[in-house]
C-alpha cells in the first residue's frame, strides 16, 4: 500500500508560535493555510482508498478541504493515534527552554520523561504511531492509497519509524505545513511493526517494575 502523510495547512497557532494539542483549543487554518491544502488536493491524481485525520480543528478542516476537492469521495476516519503530541501544561503556550530540555532528553534515549508533567512520553507516542501503521498494513492491500492528515512532529517521527521498519538509515526531516510525505508499506512489514510494539511494551513493564521497586525501598 501507499500511505501519504500530509501536514495540515498553516494554522493560527503556527502564526502565534504556540503549541496546541487540545481539541478544545480553537486554532483554525489561516486563509493561506486553506489555499495550501486546496493546492495539495488538486495535485492528487490517484484514487484514494480512505482519508484519516487527527481530531484537532486544524487537521479536521484540512481533511474537509481535501475531500471537497477530490474527484471521488473516500471515507473519512478520525483517529486519535495520529493526533498532535500531548504537551500537557505546555499546550496553548509558546515553546520554552523547559520544553527543549524534555526534547533533548527524549532524543538522548529517555522514553519515559513526559511533556508538561502530564503530557505524553516518547514511548507512548511511538506506540500509538506503530499501532496505527500496524492497522494500515493489516487492513489495506497493495493497490490501496491512504491519506493521513496529521501534525509536523508526528509525521517526522513516523518517517523515522518507517525507516526503522525498512532497516534503512534513520530519516527525520522537518515537515512543513501542507507538505506531503509518501511511503510504501507491505504485508511483510507486519512482523517488524509487531516487534517494535513488543519492545515498547517491554520498556513499559521495566518502568512499572522500577516504580514498584522504588515504592518497596521507600517502605523499608
Amino acid at each position: 500500500m501507499k500511505i501519504s502523510f500530509i501536514r495540515h495547512g498553516e494554522s493560527e497557532n503556527n502564526i502565534l508560535r504556540v503549541l496546541s494539542s487540545n481539541v478544545s483549543e480553537p486554532y483554525l487554518l489561516t486563509d493561506n493555510g486553506e489555499q495550501q491544502i486546496k493546492e495539495v488536493a488538486l495535485n492528487i491524481r490517484e484514487k484514494i482508498s480512505t482519508v484519516y485525520t487527527s481530531p484537532l480543528p486544524r487537521t479536521m478542516q484540512s481533511a474537509e478541504i481535501i475531500l471537497k476537492n477530490l474527484p471521488h469521495k473516500p471515507d473519512l476516519i478520525v483517529d486519535d493515534r495520529i493526533a498532535e503530541i500531548k504537551y500537557g501544561r505546555f499546550s496553548g503556550k509558546p515553546n520554552s527552554k523547559e520544553l527543549d530540555k524534555v526534547r533533548e532528553k527524549q532524543v538522548a534515549g529517555n522514553y519515559e520523561i513526559r511533556f508538561g508533567g502530564f503530557g505524553e512520553n516518547k514511548r507512548e507516542i511511538i506506540y500509538r504511531i506503530s499501532s496505527f501503521l500496524l492497522d494500515m498494513v493489516e487492513n489495506y492491500g497493495e493497490s490501496d492509497h491512504v491519506l493521513v492528515i496529521s501534525h509536523g512532529t508526528i509525521i517526522s517521527m513516523t518517517e523515522s519509524l518507517i525507516s526503522q521498519i525498512n532497516m534503512l538509515p534513520t530519516a527525520h526531516t522537518y515537515t512543513h505545513n501542507a507538505s506531503v510525505k509518501s511511503f510504501t508499506l507491505t504485508k511483510k512489514d507486519y512482523a517488524a511493526i509487531q516487534q517494535i510494539i513488543a519492545e515498547l511494551n517491554n520498556l513499559k513493564k521495566k518502568e512499572n517494575q522500577k516504580r514498584v521497586n522504588i515504592v518497596k525501598n521507600n517502605r523499608q
